[in-house]
């Protein structure tokens, strides 16, 4: 677990924002999100070589390609009418998003420095044939809407900054006849991505909305502290229950 997360009093404070808001007898212009997401991501920075630790004095050479993933994200939105059609749009998720490391023959993918400096393979390693990079984040939409008017379809246009606060880096590595898993904590605490996306929301006869949307999301900055750069990006689909408040 990264060791600069802020405490928990931080994600105390905002569940209950989320949750007692509804109670406070808002105008109907507010509604709140149940939101569950999938995803395909990955670096949008080019890397051939990654490096993995063995232990304190050995690292072992990948020569890998990269390819995306598929990822998941849930969480709650709070919404505010603002006026015109536009929406401000805030809340708690939590997100997934990574990449994946293929050795491109699915042979020998450990390789080790010899006394010459040249990498050969380790017939100590089990190969490793493939990474699946994964890092979990907390993440705090500040979002615009804008919703074209309708009566029962609405569709609508959604933009912003999401900061994000990472919790942890799992990679598994897939050997030749088993996996390891192995956490990571070189990733910075913070970050800022940002977001764009079109959707659509449905009236219900009970007055809330049902709601789909499609969005493409970009880190700003470096994932980590390492020279290595990995600045991930997602293409993602969401659906949710839009429940409009009471007077």
């Amino acid at each position: 677990m990264n060791k600069h997360l802020p405490s928990p009093t931080f994600f105390i404070v905002c569940v209950l924002l989320l949750t007692l808001t509804p109670n406070l007898q808002a105008q109907k212009s507010h509604s709140i999100d149940w939101i569950f997401g999938i995803g395909n991501s990955g670096n949008v920075e080019e890397q051939a070589l990654a490096f993995s630790e063995i232990d304190s004095n050995t690292e072992f050479k990948l020569n890998a390609e990269q390819q995306r993933k598929y990822n998941f994200k849930f969480g709650l939105n709070l919404n505010k009418e603002l006026k015109n059609g536009w929406f401000f749009k805030t809340g708690l998720q939590v997100s997934e998003m990574g990449y994946n490391l293929i050795d491109e023959d699915n042979m020998e993918f450990g390789r080790m420095p010899n006394e010459a400096g040249e990498w050969i393979p380790d017939p100590n390693i089990d190969p490793v044939q493939k990474i699946s990079k994964s890092n979990l984040f907390v993440e705090i939409p500040i979002n615009l809407r804008y919703e074209f008017e309708s009566k029962k379809l609405t569709p609508f246009i959604e933009f912003g900054l999401n900061p994000m606060i990472h919790l942890l880096t799992l990679d598994l590595e897939y050997n030749t006849n088993s996996f390891t898993t192995v956490t990571s904590s070189n990733a910075k605490p913070f970050h800022l991505i940002g977001m764009a996306g079109i959707g659509a929301n449905y009236s219900l006869k009970s007055g809330h909305k049902i709601f789909a949307q499609a969005n493409y999301s970009h880190q700003l900055n470096n994932l980590h502290e390492l020279p290595e750069k990995v600045r991930l990006n997602n293409f993602g689909m969401e659906v949710g229950l839009r429940r409009m408040m009471r007077k």
